[in-house]
Order: C-alpha cells, then structure tokens, then sequence
C-alpha cells in the first residue's frame, strides 16, 4: 500500500468534513499534540505534511467531524448476534448500519448523529475469561494477541476483563481504511458514506450493546485487596448461581420459540408463536425486544435476578432482594453472630413501605369528577392524574385568591413530581387529559419544558422593561408579558436534578422563590430581566430508578425539594384499546371550571370557617413535628402544602370559606404525597456525604482512607467524612475496630445492623416497624452499573462490579 495512497484517503475525508488525525503502527497519535484539530480539521498543507511520510489515517470523534461517532466491536464474535437484535427493533436502522474489519479481530461501526454527540467515550459491554492465576493473558478472541491483566474475584478465582464494546466519541478517534489490516471497506462504500443517526437509534444501538455484557456477580476487591470486603452473597447473586433466566422466564408463561443467532428464542405469554426475546448465548441473560411484555421493556437486558423483579415486584429491586432474602437467598438475609444450632441469631431487615393508597376524600367535587373521566378508559394513575390537575388549576385561577397564616399569604401555587415505578407507569396519561380540559381561549400559558436555567422562568414571565432613546425620551425596549401565569409540564425530572450539580446555574433558587412568592429579581451584573407578580407552578415526572440514580449528585435537592408533592405513580391496568374522554362530559366540566375562574378572579382572601379552625388546630401538631432522616427534609413543609391544597379546593367548590370538607380533602392528598415520599425516600440519609457511606459499607468493611480515596475520590474533606463517621455512628448505623498488621493499627467501619433477635423469639413475632437499619441503597442489591463512567477494562484498575441490569 502506497502512502499516496493513504494520503489521498486523507485529502478525501478532510473534503468530505472528516478531521483526520496522523498514526503510528502503534495506534498512537505521530504528532506531540492533536488538540486543536478536536476543534478544527488541519489544512490540507498540514496533510500533506504528515501523511506523506506514511502515517496510518485516523479520524477524530466528536462535532469536529459532523457528530461522528464509532460503536467499536472489539468482539467480533458478537456482530452477528448484536446486528440480528437491532434488526428486531429496527429493520430501517439495521440496514443503513455500515462496519469493516479491525486487526484485533472486531469490527468499526461508524455513523453521525443528529444534533452532535453527547459525552465522551463509553465502555458499553465487557466480556469476562476465567483464567489460572496471577499474571496477564490474551483473549482468544481477539487476533493482535493484547493481554489483560488477571483479577481476583471474592471466591478466590481468577479472570481477565476486556472491553467487548465501546464507543469512540467527543475527544476520541479511531484508525480507518487504507491504514493497514483495516477494512476493506464494505459494498464499495466509504466513511463518507456513514449514515446520519437519530439520537433514539444512536440510544437503541448503545442499549443493545450493553445486552453482551458479562458481568461478575459480585462486587470485586480493589487493587488486588482481600476479598472479605465483599465476602456476603447478596440475595440477587445467590438467586442467579440459583437460577437461569430460562427457569424465571417459564415459571412467568413464557415459553421457548426457536434458536435465533444470538441464543435461544423466548415467546411473550398470549402469543401463540415468533420471538419475543432471547436468552442470549455469549451472556445467559435474556434480551426482551417485543414491546407488549410488559413488565419487561423492549431492548433491555435481564440477569435471572432482574426478571424476577420485574415480573413479581414491579421492578423494584429492593423488595425483591428483601423478599429473596427473607426465603433464605444470600448472606444478608441470615447472619451467624455467635455460637451453633440454636444460638445462631438472625437480623431483621426493616420492612419496605407500602404503595400508598388515594383516599377517597381527595376525590371530592370538581377535581374528582374530572379524574373519574380521565381514567375510566385509560391506563393513568387517578392520583396522578389528581396531581396534575390540581397545579394547572392553581395557576389557572391566577393570583387572586390567598389564605393569610399571620403575615404570610399563600397562594394556589403548587409544585408536583410524578414518580413512576417504571418506565411502564405511565405518567405521561396522566397529562394529556388535564391538557384537553385547560384547551380553550384565554387559558394560562402552558409550557412541555424542559426545565434549563431559572433566567428561563424569568424571562417567561417577566416584566416590561422600558429605557431612554438618543432624545432621552421614553421607549419600550421589552413589552414583557402581561399574563403572568405560567404552567409547565416537564417529562424529564432527571434534567432538574442535573442541574443542580451545574456550577452558577439558578434554576432551583427561582423555583423556590416561584413558589415561596412571584417577584423574581437576580441580583446579577448581565441580567436585568425581571418578574413581578408571577405565578407559577409545575409537573415533573421521573422514575424510581432514575430518581435514585441521580440521587447522590443532587446537591440541591435538599434546598426545594420539601416544596414538592411527591406522587408514586402506576399503571392502574391493562387497557389494550383506551378510549378518549366522554365529549358532551369533558365540555361539562369545561363549563364548571368557567365558573370557577370567574369566582377566582374576584374572591381575594379566603379564610377558615371556624369548624376549619378547630380541626386544623387538631391537626397542626401532627403536620409541623419534626421528621427524621431524608424523608423529613422532603416533607417539613406540611401545615404549607395542606393549606394551599385546602385554599384550591375551596376556590373549586367557589366558596370563600374553607370548610372541613375541603381541609380532609387536602389532609388525603398530603398523606398520598407523604406515603409516596416514605416509599421513594425510604432509608436514605438526610446527608449524602452520611449516604454514600452507607452505600459503601454494604459490601464489607472498610478504612477511612479508603473512603476518602475509593469512594469520595480525594473530593471532600478529612474533617467532613470524620464528622459524618461520627454521626453515622452515633446514630448506630455504624460500628468500627481496630485491625492489627505489620503496622500501626488501623481502624475499619462496617455497617452496625440492628434488631439482632434469637432465632426462636423471630419465629413467634413479626417483623417491627423500626427493625433494621438498613438504607435503602443497601438492599438494592443489584443496581445496575454505569458502563459510561467505568474503567478501561485494561488491567490497570479493578472496577466495582454489581450486578448489571441494562
């Protein structure tokens, strides 16, 4: 092969809007430093410069090459298979798909995608070899004979780990044709032929890539560390060394099809043939790709474990592993603390709250009527429903009607996040009803979101702003808004939680201050934009699983977090043809709500009658008591939250008077909101430096230092985690002691679990409800691993494996 040859490739690619980068043999860049064509492709003098001496052609990742973006199949043996189950999900996308050989014995994938490439590299799948012992190995796999260094796992054997997947992305590259052992490039075709990807088919390739992950089922020890860190079987684990996803899948209905490529072909119960998924060769994990099996989603991956989950617990992975472990599955479920036979004494895990129940009396009048619309031929949640409409009525009413508690006026602004318990739950029917009733003339501004920047929110609803022209007379420079009521409907929650990480963003101090009053007005030097009078309220939605994984990184949610009706959300039934709401009913309910406005355009303040004042002086010590842990933080504004709900009831029953009746019904949905918040929050530390502790010690015992370096990497200071030690073990979640060696002792933390009882005293009693000090963290069990963030897979680090539900 000439190096004209290599150098006309790279003229071609530059042309095409490709930015090239020159490479040794050795895959590495042949310049010092190649920053600045991440941003700008180099000339083509600069090419000549550096390919004509024979340098291998690589492209660079990332806007620079119009969203490129390489899905790397570093194990070509799972091309077939991984190309197969795209074609399941998506015939069209499968066939624009374009790839070519590797060296290594895998494959490039290449392709653009719409709008840019979102983050950097990602290690999707890893595939795992059992090996003899210490030392490096190659993988049969792959042709240019790299070796990877061994692992030891909890049970004393040991593996290599080497990446079966991965992507190429912003600030990565990748060598293509002519450079040697590349290619050829397929049906004469080229990079300048990649295909431009949607964002959702670039999401479907990655999730069906991380379907051939083989994972550990327990968590490895660090650099090389002894294995009593993760010495306890959790219930997840012992589960799957118990049973296949073949078991699970036949107990549930299912039954076996035909051999597919990729494995063995699996049919959905109530289909009488073809597959609905495969229990995958490379994995023994079971791909689901029909979309009507519910409660498995379509292009996700299932351990044994995770089928069971989701088919008898909802998904919720906690009370799976609490229900596995109370029938005697893994470690945590039976501890041996001293002595033989009888003497052996067994922890009590604390009991998972119940999904909270709507109480009738919220379904009073107005809003009860519209929900038993809304719901009759759909599969939405009534008290989701019911949370959604109850903040678009409050903005709808405007700002006129108020309840004065002393010298502070609360108005009907409410703020709701609809939590689903899977993806399944369908929160989004919750508010395209709430949408029908609100469409007519005049309604208040309703906005699908999403949530950026609290300057957004401003703007949204700020004031006129007026300035001085050459003649120093008066002009507009703004007309600003006039209707300053604004609703928003944002799907994505998780947005709002990543955003409080952001450093200078504003977001959740304006939604706070849109609920604590409406004049907004930033104290900063560029903004001038501001807001008077606003009213504003809102419905987020997420689900469980995203709730908890973003969790840990939501520093603010502390800050507004407890101005939010928490509302546990799911599908209410199965509706296979739902039908749309009664049209002569709906227009009813639009003619009452007229009414409504009317009145709350002219009430002003409303008041308690005096029955009210009696039952709320009954219920104010109750409302205002301190809770403890997260839960409490969420929920301290009660005697707040109850009272406007109170005020919107009274303003939809066009009374100015709030009576009992409109009190109960506020009192039933605050108690669903509490519940939910009991449910989602369960267990978790009102401090996150104190939670990711917790989260920590559940696989063993560990030091201070690591700690500080392992968990907290180097982010937080000494005299933090020693504080939030000494309060976890003041509070007796955590116990420490002394380890001798050849050095000074050390001293090591592990969880202190409580309610210890004799085997025979928890045979005749039942489970009390303070039992356990068990986070919520600690009994997820198998939560599923972020491959996004992981190692290289190269031998230099040792990842923190979980058991991966994708």
């Amino acid at each position: 092969m000439t190096k004209k040859y290599i150098l006309d490739a790279a003229l071609q690619l530059l042309a095409g809007g490709f930015s090239v980068l020159p490479c040794g043999a050795d895959k590495r860049p042949v310049v010092p430093s190649w920053k600045a064509w991440q941003t700008a492709p180099m000339s083509t003098g600069d090419a000549h410069l550096h390919f004509r001496s024979g340098a291998w052609l690589a492209v660079i990742c990332g806007a620079v090459s119009g969203g490129l973006e390489d899905l790397d199949i570093d194990d070509g043996r799972q091309l077939e298979a991984f190309i197969e189950l795209v074609r399941e999900q998506n015939p069209d996308l499968a066939d624009k798909l374009i790839y070519w050989p590797t060296p290594g014995g895998g494959y490039s994938m290449p392709y653009r995608i719409m709008g840019g490439v979102a983050g950097g590299s990602k290690k999707l799948a890893y595939s795992m070899h059992p090996v003899e012992g210490e030392g490096e190995y190659p993988v049969f796999w792959r042709k240019d004979g790299k070796r990877y260094k061994a692992q030891q796992a909890p049970d004393g054997s040991w593996f290599v780990l080497a990446t079966a997947l991965e992507t190429k992305a912003e600030g990565g590259y990748f060598l293509v044709p002519p450079s040697p052992g590349y290619g050829p490039y397929p049906d004469e075709k080229t990079l300048l032929d990649v295909p431009v990807l949607t964002v959702e088919e670039v999401a479907l390739l990655h999730s069906t890539a991380k379907a051939f992950c083989q994972a550990l089922r327990r968590q490895s020890p660090e650099h090389g560390g002894s294995s009593s860190r993760s010495g306890e079987t959790r219930p997840g684990d012992a589960f799957n060394e118990a049973h296949s996803c073949a078991e699970v899948l036949s107990m549930h209905g299912w039954s076996e099809a035909q051999r597919v490529t990729a494995g063995m072909g699996w049919t959905r119960p109530g289909k009488d043939g073809g597959v609905s998924g495969v229990v995958l060769d490379q994995t023994g994990n079971f791909y689901c790709w029909s979309t009507n099996s519910a409660p498995l989603e379509a292009g996700q991956s299932y351990t044994a474990f995770g089928l069971f989950a989701a088919l008898e617990h909802g998904g919720d992975f906690r009370a799976a592993a609490v229900a596995l472990g109370r029938t005697g599955y893994g470690d945590l479920a039976r501890t041996k603390v001293s002595g033989q036979g009888e003497d052996q004494e067994e922890i009590e895990l604390a009991p998972l709250p119940e999904w909270p129940v709507l109480p009738p009396e919220a379904l009073r009048g107005l809003p009860g009527d519209f929900v038993h619309l809304a719901c009759e031929n759909s599969e939405a949640d009534p008290a989701a429903v019911l949370l959604t409409f109850l903040p678009r009525a409050g903005v709808e009413c405007g700002r006129g009607p108020v309840l004065h508690v002393g010298d502070t006026p609360h108005r009907l602004r409410l703020d709701v996040v609809i939590v689903g318990a899977s993806s399944k739950a369908r929160k989004g029917t919750s508010g395209r009803p709430v949408k029908k009733l609100f469409d007519f003339e005049g309604a208040a501004r309703s906005s699908p979101g999403p949530f950026s920047s609290g300057e957004g929110i401003i703007y949204g609803v700020r004031d006129k702003v007026e300035g001085a022209d050459k003649k120093g007379e008066t002009v507009i420079l703004d007309a600003g808004v006039d209707d300053k009521r604004l609703f928003v409907l944002d799907e994505e929650f998780a947005g709002v939680l990543a955003n409080t990480k952001r450093e200078g963003n504003t977001l959740t101090t304006v939604l706070r201050c849109c609920w604590d009053g409406g004049n907004l007005d930033p104290l900063t030097k560029t903004t001038k934009t501001r807001a008077t009078g606003a009213h504003v309220g809102w419905v987020s939605h997420i689900t469980l699983h995203e709730l908890h994984a973003k969790l840990p990184e939501a520093e603010g949610l502390n800050g507004f977090g407890n101005r939010i009706l928490w509302c546990c959300a799911k599908r209410s039934g199965l509706q296979p043809f739902p039908q749309p709401m009664d049209a002569e009913r709906l227009a009813g309910l639009q003619e009452r709500l007229q009414h409504v406005l009317k009145f709350a355009s002219t009430v002003g303040e409303v008041r308690l009658s005096p029955e009210s004042r009696d039952l709320w002086a009954g219920l104010y010590a109750e409302l205002s008591a301190d809770r403890p842990g997260f839960v409490g933080i969420i929920t301290n504004r009660a005697e707040a939250q109850v009272l406007r709900l109170a005020l919107l009831y009274a303003v939809l029953d066009c009374k100015n008077l709030i009576e009992p009746a409109h009190l109960q019904a506020a009192l039933a949905v605050w108690r669903y909101c509490e519940q939910s918040a009991q449910l989602i929050f369960h267990g978790r530390a009102a401090d996150q430096t104190q939670q990711k502790i917790l989260d920590a010690l559940v696989a063993g015992p560990m030091t201070g230092t690591e700690l500080y370096r392992d968990v907290f990497k180097n982010h937080t200071s000494r005299e933090r985690l020693q504080q939030a030690l000494s309060e976890l073990a003041a509070a007796g979640k955590i116990c420490s002691d002394q380890q001798r060696g050849k050095g000074r002792p050390v001293t090591c933390y592990s969880l202190k679990h409580a309610c210890v009882k004799s085997v025979k005293s928890v045979e005749s009693t039942t489970m009390q409800d303070d039992a356990g000090l068990i986070t919520h963290n600690t009994l997820i069990t198998q939560a599923p691993f972020d491959f996004e963030s992981s190692p290289e897979g190269n031998g230099n680090h040792s990842p923190d494996w979980m058991e991966v539900e994708i």
